[in-house]
């Protein structure tokens, strides 16, 4: 009765004979073959070359090329002698610096239309001002009003209570409101800010003492007739 060695048994057997068979040597590489010499298929094989035969001699392949020969590097140029042109610092000197100032063609002298236009703008740009003295005359208000006819009514309601406090409401809104857009007119120079809004103001208080004169005041302080 035969037993199969097991995988162990196999194992250890290997490790063995590993130790006591000597290594085998280091399998060489195989070299590839180049052929000499291509005879083409249905052509006669070459003699073998008699003893007496020459070989025939190679060409000799060319040897290096001859190092480079080393040349002496020319000689500096010999110093100029003392007091050349460029030889050593010279003693300075005054220097003469001639500027020509050419005058520039002078800018055109503004129209008076460009100048009002110029002075209009620093209190508002055109946008604003048309947009302020819309939102002023528009009938905004309920039962068709604008803000303007408001203001106005406003103040011909003071006449009755007297002229010079009909007067007096007119001018003081006209005046507290022409003062904040001139205030604004400070800031607009420095690029900030809007004018809409007291263009808006200065229209209402504006039409409100249209409101407020009467032709028939200048009559009545003249000769205290009321009419």
């Amino acid at each position: 009765m035969t037993t199969i060695p097991g995988p162990d048994e196999n194992r250890v057997r290997h490790l063995l004979r590993r130790i006591v068979e000597p290594p085998a040597p280091a399998e060489q590489p195989r070299r590839p073959i180049t052929p000499t010499r291509v005879i083409p298929a249905g052509q006669p094989l070459p003699h073998p070359r008699a003893a007496h035969e020459e070989r025939p001699t190679r060409p000799t392949p060319p040897g290096p090329p001859p190092p480079p020969t080393r040349t002496t590097p020319p000689a500096p140029p010999a110093d100029p002698p003392p007091g050349g042109l460029w030889h050593g610092p010279q003693p300075y000197g005054p220097i003469e610096v001639r500027v020509t100032l050419v005058p520039g063609v002078p800018d055109p002298e503004p129209t008076r239309r460009e100048r009002l236009w110029a002075w209009l703008r620093t209190y508002a740009t055109p946008l604003q001002a048309i947009s302020g003295m819309v939102a002023a005359l528009a009938p905004v208000l309920p039962g068709g009003y604008s803000c303007a006819a408001t203001w106005a009514e406003t103040v011909h309601e003071a006449r009755g209570i007297g002229i010079p406090a009909s007067y007096t409401l007119a001018t003081g809104a006209l005046a507290l409101t022409f003062f904040a857009l001139v205030r604004k007119r400070d800031t607009r120079r420095e690029g900030r800010g809007s004018s809409g809004v007291h263009v808006w103001a200065v229209t209402c208080t504006f039409v409100g003492t249209l409101s407020a004169v009467s032709p028939w005041d200048i009559v009545t302080l003249i000769t205290g007739v009321h009419p």
